[in-house]
C-alpha cells in the first residue's frame, strides 16, 4: 500500500492526487507486462446525495486487443463501526471501507476520463480517505490488481 498526497489533513472539497501522469498504478500480467494504467484525484464533499467520497481518473488500455482494464475505488472512514461491526473491512490503523466500486471498464489504447465514482461516507465518521487500484477484467479466474495507492485522509 503507498500512502500519496502526504501532509496535514484538510476539510471538505480538497482534491487529493492518487498517482499522476507520470507515476500511473500500472496492472502487470504474470511476466510482468503492463497491462493498463491508471492515476486521478479524490476529495469529500456534500452533495445533493449527502456526503460523499469522489473519485474522477484517467485509465489506460496497455493491450487494448486483450482483456479490459478498470479503476476500483474504496472509500475508507475512522468510524467506530470498523471496529464493533465485522461487515467493514478494517486495518491497523481503524481506517474502515465503507463503501466500494468499480469504474467502467475500457479497451482503449488511448487515455479515457473517468468521471465521478461516487461513494457514500458514514454519517459516524469524522474522516475519509479514498484507496485505489488499476485492475485487469480477467474472465474465469479473479481480476489481477495493482497495489493500493491511499490519499490523505481529510477531515470533515
Amino acid at each position: 500500500m503507498t500512502l500519496t498526497g502526504a501532509g496535514p489533513a484538510q476539510a471538505l472539497d480538497t482534491v487529493r492526487y492518487w498517482n499522476s501522469s507520470s507515476n500511473p498504478l500500472i496492472v502487470r500480467d504474470d511476466a510482468g507486462v503492463s497491462q493498463g494504467r491508471g492515476y486521478g484525484t479524490w476529495r469529500v464533499a456534500h452533495t445533493s446525495n449527502g456526503l460523499r467520497s469522489l473519485g474522477n481518473g484517467h485509465l489506460k488500455d496497455d493491450r487494448p486487443t486483450g482483456a479490459s482494464v478498470y479503476i476500483h475505488m474504496r472509500t475508507q472512514t475512522n468510524s467506530s463501526l470498523c471496529v464493533s461491526n465485522p461487515v467493514f473491512s478494517c486495518s491497523g490503523d481503524n481506517w474502515g471501507t465503507t463503501d466500494y466500486g468499480d469504474s467502467n471498464r475500457t479497451n482503449s489504447d488511448r487515455w479515457i476520463t473517468i468521471s465521478q465514482l461516487s461513494q457514500r461516507v458514514n454519517d459516524t465518521a469524522s474522516a475519509a480517505r479514498g484507496r485505489f487500484q488499476v485492475c485487469e477484467d480477467r474472465r474465469l479466474s479473479p481480476d489481477r490488481c495493482t497495489g493500493s495507492t491511499v490519499t490523505t485522509g481529510d477531515t470533515f
